[in-house]
């Protein structure tokens, strides 16, 4: 039998997050093992099939599961001594202690668990009034309703929002909270007052409408739907006189496309045809206008150096034979005698006529050009034409084209032009306003499948204009289709290696280390991703000048005193190779700088490579390159220093400056103001120790050098 006192604790205890069999304690006292229940979770669990429990000597105890619990488990121990009376006292009959102990102890026990239960139950504070009464409305009227309380804080049914009617009618009795829909407008209202309708809708100006509360207006709700649909779709002007619709600004609408300081979204990003609000351009067209001059200057570059090589090689052959020079200087000029008079001509014409067709195709596929356009009539070239080749057919007569306006379109914007036909009709080509052309006011394009290529310089307000024929130049473009697998690609020609190759895939250039080139055959490091035509070869090849026949050279080919005889080998000339009084005329020398010049007048073939120095730049906090000096230099950076601007300036020069790191790295370069770059932004160096880095440049202006850095070359 119990002998212990029993502590004034609550006889419930829960734990969560415990996970295993316990033991789970309480410290509250208990007689026998059945005075506890234990749930898990929501479940009451069965003495000894689930649990068993140890009772210690002070009444206090604990519970071990059968089946452990986990982390997310809730164990609860709760007193549950049956309250009942088991013994009854006889009298006279005996009165033991521990008898006695038991039975109090039990009743205490009783009073607990009550009060527990009790603490558990919604109950008034005990500073309320004692005329409280939270007595709980009967079952049958508080079924289906919600608890409130009345105004004297006690229990009762809370209002339902309202009872539906339906439509209203007349001659019907409405009841307080009744809700009805007037039919003539939709308005939904609530009755306030009791009473029998009368009259007819609207309730508005019926003659109870004292006796309504408008819930819903139809009509202001139809109107708000009304506006906020407009607020997000329309696109035929504005909206609620104040602004124009998310869709509108989205994709373009009435007052949003094409006006002043608007314009859509979407047209912001991607329109091309024209200005986006009257003044300015999307991102995809300044995009657009971004790589055509970046391949404008790649273009350029390439070609000045190609004709620097060509020069110097025509130079060394005319100093090592005057033969050579003789014909060199005079090679032109018998072509073009050839041309017209040889019977094989026209042959030639042809195949040139069939391989200048194929180029501009090409040209076209591989993205040289961003279109071909046909014209046959006079026309003036429009923003839309960015990029494109017109091909200009003139068998009806002379035609005319017109350039736009320098101001009106973006700095570097280029477009092609060639005469298609073989005709005798001319294409001529001619400014706009006071801009130039070269410095002039038109160009001529004379010569079936000759071109010119117009880029404009915003600066100057001129077009640099470069021309070309059929034959007169060595630059080859072949493109390929990638499969994400194939690495090996046949060229149509040898280039002789890869410095002669420019390689680009996706529009990517493709750094000389990616890729190897044995004979014509092209291999890439990793297989280039799958695509229509997207790696574009581009590589140049030598012309062949032609050797004139004997006795052809003539005095009035010759430029007199040209040729001296300082500049021609002992019996390097013989009678046979000169016509009677011919003089050599296309070569001067200049004694004051030992200085030979050629003044070429055609294709040429030279042997033998020939390349400039590489001129170190001396290392300080401005670093400033001396263009008369070289094309390409070199400095190796000691520290953060700013690359000045060059003096000497030329327009035309190209070239590149090898930009090493110290042994330290971390070395940052700034530029001077003529320096320019893709969108504006200064390129950043490779920071590491030795890195080295190529920045290669072009003079399009006196204080403009457009420049793009090969980062981390390796």
């Amino acid at each position: 039998m119990a002998n212990y006192p029993i502590s004034n604790v609550s006889r419930r205890v829960v734990y969560t997050g415990s996970a295993g069999v316990g033991p789970y304690a309480f410290t509250f006292e208990i007689i026998n093992s059945g005075d506890v229940d234990v749930y898990k979770n929501d479940t009451l669990l069965t003495l000894t099939t689930n649990y068993t429990v140890t009772i210690n000597s002070n009444g206090t105890g604990s519970v071990t599961l059968v089946v452990a619990a986990t982390g997310s488990d809730r164990i609860t121990i709760v007193g549950a001594r049956a309250i009942e009376r088991t013994t009854d006292f006889v009298t006279g009959g005996d009165l033991f202690a521990n008898t006695l102990n038991e039975e109090i102890d039990s009743q205490t026990i009783f009073v607990q668990q009550v009060a527990e239960t009790a603490e558990r139950s919604i109950k008034a504070p005990v500073t309320d009034p004692t005329n409280i009464n939270m007595t709980l409305p009967s079952q049958t009227s508080r079924a289906g309703k919600t608890l409130a309380f009345d105004s004297s804080g006690n229990p009762t049914i809370g209002d339902d929002i309202g009872n539906w009617r339906g439509d209203w009618t007349t001659a019907t009795a409405y009841g307080v909270r009744d809700m009805v829909r007037d039919a003539s407008n939709y308005n939904v209202y609530r009755c306030n007052a009791a009473h029998t309708s009368t009259g007819t809708t609207p309730i508005s100006t019926n003659a109870d409408s004292a006796k309504w509360d408008l819930i819903i207006d139809a009509a202001a709700a139809g109107a708000s739907a009304q506006l906020a649909e407009d607020w997000a779709s329309k696109t035929n002007g504005i909206v609620d006189s104040t602004d124009y619709s998310s869709k509108a600004w989205s994709i373009g609408g009435t007052g949003v496309t094409n006006t002043s300081s608007r314009g859509a979204a979407k047209e912001w990003a991607t329109k091309t045809g024209g200005t986006v609000d009257g003044t300015e351009y999307s991102a995809k067209y300044y995009s657009q206008a971004a790589s055509t001059s970046a391949t404008n200057a790649s273009n350029s570059a390439s070609t000045a150096s190609t004709s620097a090589t060509n020069a110097s090689n025509s130079a060394s052959a005319a100093s090592t034979s005057a033969t050579n020079a003789s014909n060199s200087a005079t090679a032109a000029a018998t072509s073009a005698t050839n041309s017209s008079n040889s019977a094989t001509s026209s042959s030639t014409s042809a195949t040139n006529a069939a391989n200048s067709a194929a180029l501009a195709a090409a040209y076209a596929a591989s993205g040289l050009y961003s279109s071909v356009i046909d014209k046959s009539a006079n026309y003036t070239v429009v923003i839309g034409d960015a990029g494109a080749l017109i091909r200009v057919t003139t068998t009806s007569g002379a035609i005319a084209i017109t350039l736009p306006a320098i101001s009106t379109v973006v700095d570097g914007f280029k477009v092609a032009i060639v005469k298609w036909t073989g005709d005798a009709n001319a294409v001529t080509v001619s400014r706009s306003g006071s801009d130039t052309i070269n410095g002039a006011t038109s160009v001529s394009i004379g010569t079936q499948y000759s071109s010119t290529t117009f880029v404009a310089d915003l600066e100057s307000a001129q077009w640099f204009a470069s021309s070309s024929g059929v034959g007169a130049t060595n630059v080859n473009v072949q493109a390929f289709s990638g499969d994400g697998t194939t690495v090996a690609f046949t060229m149509s020609s040898d280039a002789g290696n890869e410095n002669n190759t420019q390689v680009f895939v996706s529009g990517i250039y493709q750094e000389k280390d990616t890729y190897s080139l044995s004979g014509t055959t092209l291999t890439f490091s990793t297989a280039p991703p799958t695509g229509t035509s997207n790696i574009e070869v581009v590589w140049s090849t030598p012309l062949a000048i032609g050797t004139p026949s004997d006795g052809t050279v003539t005095t009035a080919k010759i430029v007199d005193q040209n040729v001296t005889t300082a500049k021609i080998a002992d019996a390097n000339v013989t009678a046979v190779k000169l016509a009677s009084g011919a003089a050599v005329s296309n070569i001067g020398y200049t004694p004051a700088d030992d200085s030979l010049v050629m003044h070429l007048a055609g294709a040429e073939t030279a042997t033998g490579a020939k390349r400039g120095a590489v001129v170190a730049l001396t290392d300080g906090a401005t670093i400033t390159a001396d263009f008369a000096a070289a094309n390409n230099f070199s400095v190796t950076l000691g520290g953060n220093r700013t690359l000045g601007n060059p003096t000497n300036v030329v327009v035309g020069q190209s070239g590149v400056i090898k930009i090493t790191q110290d042994a330290t790295g971390s070395r940052t370069l700034a530029y001077g103001s003529s320096w320019d770059f893709s969108g504006g932004v200064a390129p950043t160096l490779t920071i590491t120790a030795n890195a080295v880095d190529i920045l290669a440049y072009y003079v399009d202006g006196s204080t403009n050098i457009t420049a793009r850095l090969i980062g981390d070359r390796r």
